[in-house]
């Protein structure tokens, strides 16, 4: 989740200030979690205090006047073998405490009339996904928030959606437990509490309201190891006041009691993907420490076999930056193509600058596997890849093309990683300065207000017309082969192919989709797309720019198709989207 009052830093660890990229494990309504979390520290260790926050550059516009660089490029559709079946409801958005009554207002409206919750229901996604760090209150008597995320949720499920709430289960004595976490009792157990009856009776309702089918996923809590009292909002598990460690203790106390909400879950609602861990950072220097802990468990923890059993999906959370100001760090785009080429370099070494998303989720796989964990699917529960205060075009586009970046490499891996789900973060209203020049809350939304009047970033159009239109009608992924210059090194020395790509038939398999992202910062691409099936007469092209003013749909046009082949050519860090009939 993602907080009002503090933008997401990087956590700069002493050893690795050069970190490039981080998947931060925090993220929830509580001010704590706008910057990524402390890693829990090992026994008898102190954790790092956290950094202050780093500035983020905006990659700005390229120069009106010089010609700008190119390469080519070609892209191979193979579409005559489905490799992996996306799920039927696959991604949706992060509804979190901040702005949450917006699901209400009525009279603040978009240029064309719209309001909020009008907003987010043409974004056709297949879940809004609860959000709330302390207790969500019971069916009979909601939070606030809790309330506010069912109007909307309902609204969405009724339109062909499904639930995904994130309701958390607590240590007792909450906020601030004195017991130790692996005592197995030490659950909240207050009425309207964070226990497990408390969330099978939502489960319940939902099941009774909607059907069963309509269940579709759970989180059981939010990033563990930053409920401790950092948060300014003080709904904490463990506090430093009451011994040392308490990210440690925090982190621990989820590895312990998982089973204990998953197991009456699966049992009952067997179909639904219970999630496990909602820790983050993989790539960071304890990532993978954390998230194997999570799995395999610790010396001294109460059980005798491993965590693998108790969830069908690992999730996990992604934050990124376009441009880190750091000692070595020049501003972007040289720090943003570093950090948009950490998301896809294969090798996991030197991590935190080097490698990133894709190295690190390899790793992960293979802690899965080595502990019976092979039936374990992946879900990202917060993906925010790049990010910007800044609202000009050019900023616009390179925080949207994060959202490209989370489709592409999700679907590139989907059946290595056994990918589950993705929730975009996060689908809430925040303020922008009146002149439309800055975020001036939280700068991760899909709705932006100023001038009493509600405003569609460039996020937002891609969740609409390029991201959420390929997970809604293209779910049978098909094998594309790219060939392409490798692109700018970024000072972390992580090249990368410069065409990214992935593609996916239509259930009827008549139809087809190609996303294409250029990953190079400095050069466009010039790239020609060849289909092994004819496709006929033209080909519908959804354009990411470089630079896209706010509150404007993305461009569209209509290529022809000669010989089974289309020719285009993409921004520097630009995308599009072909859709084509298949013969």
């Amino acid at each position: 989740m993602r907080h009002v009052f503090a933008l997401r830093i990087l956590p700069l660890i002493a050893s690795i200030a050069y970190a490039v990229i981080v998947l931060a494990i925090a993220g929830c309504d509580s001010p704590a979690s706008s910057r990524p979390p402390i890693p829990a520290a090992a026994p008898g260790q102190v954790a790092p205090a956290p950094s202050a926050p780093v500035p983020v550059a905006t990659p700005p516009p390229h120069a009106a006047g010089p010609v700008v660089p190119s390469f080519e490029a070609s892209v191979k559709v193979e579409a005559n073998e489905v490799y992996y079946t996306l799920p039927k409801y696959v991604w949706g958005m992060k509804f979190t405490g901040y702005d949450n009554g917006r699901v209400n207002d009525e009279s603040t409206k978009s240029a064309d009339g719209k309001t909020y919750s009008e907003l987010i229901l043409d974004l056709k996604m297949d879940w809004l996904k609860a959000a709330y760090y302390a207790r969500f209150g019971t069916p009979a008597e909601p939070s606030i928030v809790a309330q506010n995320w069912k109007i909307l949720a309902d609204k969405i499920v009724d339109a062909g959606g499904a639930y995904f709430p994130e309701i958390h289960i607590l240590p007792k004595g909450f906020p601030g437990s004195k017991l130790p976490p692996e005592d197995v009792n030490n659950m909240d157990d207050a009425v309207g509490g964070g226990g497990v009856e408390n969330v099978m009776a939502w489960f319940d309702l939902f099941a009774k309201e909607k059907g069963v089918d309509k269940i579709r996923g759970y989180e059981p809590y939010n990033e563990p190891c930053t409920r401790t009292d950092i948060s300014p909002s003080k709904q904490y598990w463990y506090s430093k006041k009451d011994g040392p460690h308490p990210d440690r203790k925090a982190a621990d106390w989820a590895t312990v009691h998982q089973r204990q909400i998953a197991i009456p879950l699966m049992e009952k609602y067997p179909d639904l993907t219970v999630c496990g861990s909602a820790f983050s950072a993989p790539a960071s220097s304890y990532g993978i420490a954390e998230l194997t802990r999570f799995i395999e468990g610790y010396e001294g923890w109460p059980w005798k076999d491993n965590n693998t059993k108790y969830m069908t999906a690992l999730s996990i959370h992604s934050y990124g930056f376009s441009g880190i100001k750091i000692k070595g760090m020049p501003a972007a785009p040289d720090g943003g193509q570093s950090s948009i080429n950490s998301y896809f370099f294969p090798t996991y070494d030197n991590p935190g600058r080097k490698s990133g998303y894709r190295a690190a989720v390899d790793k992960i796989r293979t802690v899965l596997e080595k502990n019976g964990g092979e039936n374990v699917k992946l879900a990202n529960t917060e993906w925010w890849a790049l990010g910007t205060k800044l609202l000009d075009p050019a900023a616009g586009s390179r925080s949207a093309l994060g959202d490209i970046i989370g489709t592409v490499v999700h679907c590139q891996n989907a059946d290595k990683w056994k990918f589950d789900s993705i929730s975009f973060h996060a689908s809430n209203a925040s303020p922008m300065a009146s002149d439309l020049s800055t975020w001036t809350g939280p700068e991760d939304c899909m709705v932006g207000i100023a001038n009493n009047q509600l405003y569609r970033p460039v996020r937002y159009y891609v969740a609409k017309d390029i991201v959420g239109k390929f997970f809604n009608n293209y779910k049978k992924l098909v094998r594309v082969q790219s060939t392409s210059p490798i692109g700018s090194q970024g000072i972390a020395n992580n090249p990368i192919d410069s065409i990214q790509a992935c593609a996916g038939l239509s259930e009827k398999g008549d139809k087809i989709a190609v996303l294409i992202m250029n990953a190079n910062t400095q050069e466009k691409g010039n790239v020609t797309v060849a289909f092994d099936r004819v496709a006929s007469g033209t080909v519908q092209a959804t354009i990411l720019p470089a630079a896209q003013p706010i509150d404007t749909p993305l461009p569209v046009k209509m290529i022809d198709v000669k010989n089974n082949q289309v020719s285009l050519t993409i921004d520097p860090a630009g995308a599009v989207l072909l859709e084509a009939s298949l013969q």
